[in-house]
Formats: structure tokens, sequence, C-alpha cells
């Protein structure tokens, strides 16, 4: 079953819907203060609908797909926006994204050869690697390694609980969209996923 958290006033839980052809992977707010559907879009946790608590869940499809321009029209812009330049600027101290949190860049003391390693909130750093200019491939590397793991056991979840297979997973770069699946089963995500709030 997909995520779901509780709250005082509202239940969130992750859902998907097919925009342009695509599957897009959303959240679902259903909140005892909204008045109206509302949808958001933002870079760090894409797609968002909230809706008020008594509203009918099967007219949520329709309203979708009548909006499905407009989503897939910001959807596209964030996707396209262009990480790699403000890696380039990093330094110590500062923070990247990581499944809707921020880690604090710092450097790694004991690093035995490992480039980047996840150590706690914090993202510990090679001494070469800064010194080398060599953060922007080894901080998407990681990122690519982070995905590619956490994507593939999600994957296998879903897969057991639909029992539904797929052949193969492949992370890629993609510029307009965020996965997709081919006629072979073949599924690709995209390494940005990894910046959202879950997989």
């Amino acid at each position: 079953m997909p995520p779901k958290t509780r709250h005082k006033s509202a239940i969130v839980e992750q859902s998907i819907t097919i925009i342009n052809n695509q599957a897009v992977t959303y959240w679902l707010k259903r909140s005892l203060r909204a008045r109206r559907v509302r949808l958001e879009i933002s870079r760090s946790t894409g797609l968002t609908v909230v809706v008020p608590r008594s509203y009918n869940l099967s007219r949520l499809p329709g309203l979708l797909k009548s909006k499905e321009r407009w989503i897939s029209r910001y959807l596209t812009q964030f996707s396209q926006s262009r990480f790699v330049p403000a890696l380039r600027k990093l330094k110590l101290g500062d923070t990247v994204p990581y499944l809707g949190r921020d880690l604090e860049l710092a450097e790694q003391k004991d690093y035995h050869g490992i480039s980047v390693a996840l150590v706690g909130n914090k993202l510990a750093v090679n001494p070469d690697v800064f010194n080398n200019g060599l953060l922007e491939p080894a901080l998407e590397q990681w990122y690519r390694t982070e995905a590619a793991r956490l994507i593939t056991e999600r994957a296998d979840r879903f897969s057991s609980e639909m029992g539904i297979g797929y052949k193969q997973i492949v992370i890629r770069g993609q510029k307009t969209r965020w996965g997709s699946c081919s006629r072979k089963k073949n599924l690709s995500f995209n390494w940005k996923l990894i910046w959202l709030r879950s997989l």
C-alpha cells in the first residue's frame, strides 16, 4: 500500500495518476480545513492534490484529466531546472536536497577511499573531492546510487503486492519526465526523484 500519514487536520497519502501517457506520483491530502480542491506543485515535493475530507475521490481522475495540460507544463518546468551548475558552487556547510530534507555538506575525516557518505543529517565528502573539483560528478553518482537502491526496493514491493512483474530498472537523467515503462516492461526513472520527500 502507498505510504499514508495521519495528522489532526489531514490524511496524506501517495498515489499515481496518468499525465500525458506518463505515470505521475503525487501526494493526496484530505484536509478538514479545505473547502475546495487545490493543486500545488513545488520543486521539492512535486504535485500535491488537496481535497476536503468529504470529497468523493471517484471524481478525482476526471478532475486531474481536466487539469492535465497545466500539471504537465509545471512539472516539466521543474524537471528541467538545472541542478548541475548549482553543484559547482557548493562549499562545506552548504546543503543539498535528499528525500525532502536538506543535508549539510561536511568534510569526511576517515573516508577510506569513499567519495560521499550519508552520516545522520550530513553528507560527508572526501576532502579530495573538494580539492580536485570533483564535487559535481561525485554527488550525482551518489544520488544515482541512492535512487537505484530505494526505487528498486519500492518497485519490488509494489510488484509483489500488485502481482505485476518488470524486467529491469534503469536510472537516467531525463530532462522532461520522472519515469516511464517500456513495452518490454523496462522501468526508467529520473535520479532527481531522490530529492523529493518520498519515493
